[in-house]
Order: C-alpha cells, then structure tokens, then sequence
C-alpha cells in the first residue's frame, strides 16, 4: 500500500530538537571557557573554545527550528521533515504489528520492534545501537492526549514487557 494513501488516524508536526539543547550546548561550553581562562590562563584556548561554541550552536539551530510531521496510520506510525518546497513522501517509522512496546520519554515515545530470539549481546546492539529495531518519535503536549489514546486502542504496551513476546509466561509454582 502506498504511504500517501494511507488514511490519518492522527497526524501532528513536532521539533526534532527541543530548544533547551541550545542551552545545554552553551553550559558545556561556558565550563570548558571558565576552565580555560581560569585554570590555563589560555586566551587562546578561549578563542578557539569561542568559535567552536558558534559554530556548535549554528549546526545545532537548523535542527532546533527543523520540524517532523508525524502520521499515525491503522497501518502504524509514518514521519517525513516538514519542508517549504515539494514535501517528501512519508517513510514508514514501524507497523503496529511489529512493535514489542512503546516507553514513554520526555519528548515523546521511544518504540521497540519484536526482536527474532538472539542472545543478550546482539539484543543489546539491535536495541541501543542500530536504528533497525528501535527509535523515537516526538510528541508535543497538545497531542499527547490523541496519541496516547490511539496508542491503547491498538493495544501497545507502554511499558518494557516483563518476557519477551515471542516466550509464553510460565506458570508460577507454588511450594
């Protein structure tokens, strides 16, 4: 089926980098200039820590004001960057039925996809390391509430399942 024809349940836009970033980026730099002033007596040092903190925050704001346009399909979650020109077609984020659970995070939600059985090692790297299995899309406040009931009705977990999907619980014993 193709993307585009795919019907909204919900569709929303959000920052792909929240504006406090610009501020975390500045502190770090700011320490970084106080120890080389004070600890160094290097102003040269400071200069350079200077220019790397512009050129830091100019490769930063692009993302800052950048924004993400989000779908929310019967098919599953779908994003593409918000563009003045010709907008690009929607890129599918994950299906319903792939996904193992959803945890909730600050900007949003972080989702991870079934994982074939592998070893915790390999696990580890799927989920954390490689963007195959696992990702994050952002939610703004106003749309937390469509989202979220959206999320319920297709009945994803938004918490880390406590055995993998593809193990049947155990019965517990007792004695």
């Amino acid at each position: 089926m193709d993307p585009e024809s795919s019907p909204a349940e919900y569709s929303w836009d959000a920052r792909s980098v929240r504006p406090v970033v610009l501020l975390y980026v500045s502190a770090v730099f700011i320490g970084f200039i106080l120890l080389a002033f004070f600890a160094f007596n290097s102003i040269e040092a400071v200069q350079a820590l200077l220019v790397a903190w512009l050129g830091a925050l100019g490769a930063t704001i692009p993302s800052v004001l950048g924004r993400i346009e989000y779908r929310l399909t019967e098919a599953g979650l779908e994003k593409r960057r918000r563009s003045r020109e010709q907008p690009k077609e929607f890129k599918r984020a994950f299906a319903w039925e792939e996904l193992s659970h959803l945890v909730p995070i600050k900007t949003g939600y972080k989702f991870y996809k079934d994982l074939p059985s592998s070893g915790s090692v390999s696990r580890f790297v799927r989920t954390h390391l490689s963007d195959a299995f696992s990702g994050e899309f952002h939610v703004e406040a106003e749309d937390q509430g469509p989202v979220q009931a959206i999320i319920e009705r297709h009945g994803i977990p938004t918490s880390k399942p406590s055995v993998p999907p593809s193990l049947p619980k155990q019965p517990k014993r007792h004695g």
